[in-house]
Order: C-alpha cells, then sequence, then structure tokens
C-alpha cells in the first residue's frame, strides 16, 4: 500500500515590518553593487592586470619609452627604450633613469647587458656599446617595489628628455 506524506505543518513565521532595517539592508547591497562594478571596471581596463590603461608610451621618433602605467607590487614589468640613429660617442650610447625611480624597482636585467654603469647625483647612465646606422632597443625588465603610478625622466644622447608618469 502506498502512503503518501502528509505535509508537516509550516510553522507560522511573521517577518515584522521595521522600515529602519529594511532600509539599512536595501543601502548595503546597493553599496555591495557599486564596489563590484568599479572592481569590475577596474579590472578591464587595467589598473588591476593586463587592459588598455595598463600600457602606453611617451616620447617621439628620437627617443620613445614604452612602459606599463601602473605598477603592481612584485609583478614584473618591462620599459622598452627606443632610440634613433645619432651620432654616438666613441661606438657607445647611453640611457639614464632617475635613481628615485629605480630605488622603487628592483632591476632584474636590461637587454642588451650594459658596458658599464655611472652613477650621477640624481640618475643612473646605462652605458651601451651600439653601432651608429642601427636604431637601439634597450629593454629594462623590472620588478615594482610599490603600488602605484611612476615618475621618471629617461634620457638617451642629444634626445630630449623623456617624462613617463
Amino acid at each position: 500500500m502506498h502512503r503518501t506524506a502528509e505535509p508537516s505543518p509550516r510553522p507560522n513565521i511573521q517577518v515584522p515590518n521595521e522600515p529602519g532595517f529594511h532600509r539599512r539592508n536595501w543601502i548595503v547591497e546597493r553599496v555591495g553593487w557599486v564596489v563590484m562594478a568599479v572592481a569590475l571596471i577596474c579590472a578591464a581596463s587595467g589598473l588591476l592586470g593586463p587592459g588598455p590603461l595598463r600600457g602606453t608610451s611617451a616620447g617621439d621618433e628620437s627617443l620613445l619609452v614604452e612602459y606599463q602605467r601602473f605598477g603592481r607590487w612584485q609583478a614584473p614589468e618591462s620599459m622598452v627604450v627606443r632610440i634613433a640613429p645619432a651620432p654616438l660617442y666613441r661606438g657607445e650610447m647611453s640611457v639614464s633613469l632617475d635613481r628615485a625611480y629605480l630605488e622603487t624597482h628592483e632591476l632584474r636585467a636590461i637587454t642588451p647587458t650594459p658596458v658599464r654603469e655611472v652613477l650621477e647625483h640624481d640618475r643612473i647612465n646605462f652605458v651601451f656599446s651600439a653601432n651608429a646606422p642601427d636604431a637601439a632597443v634597450v629593454v629594462f625588465h623590472l620588478t615594482p617595489r610599490r603600488i602605484g603610478s611612476k615618475h621618471c625622466i629617461v634620457r638617451a644622447g642629444d634626445a630630449p628628455p623623456v617624462q613617463i608618469t
């Protein structure tokens, strides 16, 4: 014989009508939605990782610097310096970066390897062997020691200095 289960008696639960509680709950929900939307927009735009706002360049055809606008703490990144062919001094060219910038970034490697480094008061000059007819490309492999935007002046030969921010 089949027995049909009888529905269990439902407790009579009454939710009190507390307008203050409901209003606070509604506000908390909306704030949560806004926070999630802002985080999603930041992530999609490149503020929290790869995206259209993260990478940029500064300078002109004589000196062009490609870099990541927003650094992430301990995330590897590269700064690419493109230098137009120019008269060289004894077959060498130099690229200099602000010391303050290098104090906030760990310099993991430089491609190509510099012949020597010259310390000055407010910057470090990296001297490379170069051939006059060729444009040069120098890649600085960096790891930021802090999060946030960057400020540095990049100099190379007779080209006008390029400020990155």
